[in-house]
C-alpha cells in the first residue's frame, strides 16, 4: 500500500491511498505530492536509500522508480518485516 501526501500549510497530509506504486506515482505527479510507503512510513526516496544500504539494491533512483509493482513489493514488504 502506498499513500500520496500533499503539502498543506507547510506540512504533509494524506491525499490518497493506492495498492499500486505506479498508480501512486501517477497521482503524486498530478497533485505535486510525494509517495510514501505505507508499510514503513518512508518517502519513496528514503525507501530507495534503505533498499541500497540494507537490501542490496544496486540501481539508481530512476531505476528504483521504474520497477514494476511486483519487484517493488519484494523490497517494500521486506523492509516492513
Amino acid at each position: 500500500m502506498y499513500t500520496v501526501q500533499v503539502k498543506v500549510g507547510g506540512e504533509y497530509t494524506l491525499h490518497s491511498t493506492h495498492d499500486s506504486y505506479r498508480d501512486a506515482v501517477d497521482q503524486a505527479d498530478m497533485v505535486h505530492g510525494r509517495v510514501v510507503v505505507a508499510a514503513t512510513g518512508l518517502s519513496d526516496e528514503k525507501a530507495w536509500c534503505y533498499a541500497v544500504a540494507e537490501q542490496g539494491f544496486t540501481g539508481d533512483y530512476t531505476e528504483w522508480q521504474s520497477m514494476d509493482d511486483d519487484e517493488r513489493n519484494e523490497f517494500e514488504f521486506g523492509a516492513g518485516a
